[in-house]
C-alpha cells in the first residue's frame, strides 16, 4: 500500500534492527512487483484495444467502400429511370441518406 510508504521509509531509517529493515525492504519489493504486474496487464489492455480499434477501421474502411459502390449503382439506376419521377425522387431521397451515412465518422 503506497500511503504506508513515508511509514516504512521512516521505519527503515530509523535506528531499529537490520530484521525490521529487511522486512520493509522485502515490502517495498512486493509493492514494486504489484504495480509492476498492474503496468503489464494495464499495457496488454491498451495492445488490445489498439488491435480492436485497427480492426473496427479496417471494417469502417470496408463498409466505406460498399457504400460508395452502392451510391454508383443507384446513381446509374436513376439515369437509366429518369421517365418515372417518383422512382427519381426516392432513389435520390435515398442517395441523400447514403451520403449522409458515408460522411459520418466514429
Amino acid at each position: 500500500n503506497l500511503s504506508m510508504m513515508p511509514f516504512m521509509l521512516s521505519v527503515w531509517s530509523g535506528s531499529g534492527s537490520s530484521a525490521e529493515g529487511e522486512l520493509v525492504e522485502e515490502e517495498l519489493r512486493h509493492e514494486q512487483r504489484k504495480m509492476s504486474e498492474t503496468l503489464s496487464h494495464k499495457q496488454k489492455v491498451i495492445e488490445a484495444q489498439e488491435h480492436q480499434i485497427a480492426a473496427l477501421d479496417a471494417a469502417n474502411n470496408r463498409l466505406v467502400a460498399a457504400l460508395s459502390q452502392l451510391k454508383d449503382r443507384y446513381q446509374v439506376k436513376t439515369n437509366n429511370n429518369n421517365n418515372n419521377n417518383n422512382n427519381s425522387a426516392g432513389a435520390q431521397r435515398l442517395l441523400a441518406e447514403l451520403g449522409d451515412l458515408k460522411s459520418s465518422s466514429c
